[in-house]
C-alpha cells in the first residue's frame, strides 16, 4: 500500500524544466535543465546548433502529417512559467529591420498576454548586421499527464498512419 501510495505521489507532482538558448558567435546553445524544488537546476543536456541548419529545419517543408495535432495535444498539460526573451536584431537596412522586428513581435505578444511573470525585449538595430538572443522559460508538467498525452499522441498518431494508407 505504501508503494502505491509513493507511486501516486511521484505520478501527481509537478516536474519543471528550465530551457535556456543563447547565440554565441556563430551557433544558437540549447539547453534543459531539470528543476529539483524550483531552485536546484540539473543539466540534462546542452547542444549547439548552427543557425543555418534552423533556418533549413524551419523552411524546409518536411514535416509529417498530423504532428501539430499531437504538439497541440501535449501543450494541453505543459504550464510556462518565468518566460525571458532578451533579442536584438539587425538586417542591415532599417526597412527590413523594422518589419521583422515587428513581425517577431507581433509572433511573441500574444505568448506573453496573461503571463505574470513574462519579459520579451526586442531591440532593433538599423545601422548593422546582428543577432543576439537569449530565452529562458520554465515548464511544469506532472508525469500522470505527460504519459495521458503521449499514449493519446500515439494513438492519434496510429489512427492518423491507418487512414492515410
Amino acid at each position: 500500500m505504501l508503494y502505491f501510495l509513493l507511486f501516486l505521489a511521484i505520478l501527481l507532482m509537478p516536474f519543471s524544466f528550465r530551457i535556456r538558448a543563447k547565440t554565441e558567435t556563430d551557433r544558437i546553445i540549447f539547453g534543459v535543465d531539470f528543476m529539483l524544488f524550483e531552485k536546484f537546476g540539473i543539466r540534462i543536456f546542452k547542444t549547439g546548433i548552427t543557425a543555418k541548419k534552423v533556418m533549413q529545419g524551419l523552411f524546409s517543408g518536411k514535416r509529417k502529417k498530423g504532428s501539430g495535432k499531437i504538439i497541440k495535444n501535449a501543450l494541453r498539460f505543459i504550464s510556462l512559467e518565468n518566460i525571458k526573451i532578451t533579442s536584438s536584431l539587425g538586417t542591415g537596412s532599417a526597412a527590413s529591420t523594422a518589419i521583422i522586428c515587428g513581425q517577431i513581435f507581433a509572433f511573441a505578444a500574444p505568448l506573453a498576454a496573461g503571463k505574470e511573470n513574462c519579459r520579451i525585449s526586442l531591440t532593433p538595430v538599423y545601422d548593422k548586421k546582428q543577432f543576439v538572443f537569449f530565452g529562458e522559460c520554465i515548464i511544469s508538467l506532472n508525469l500522470a499527464n505527460a504519459i495521458s498525452a503521449a499514449v493519446s499522441s500515439i494513438f492519434r498518431f496510429q489512427i492518423l498512419k491507418k487512414n492515410n494508407a
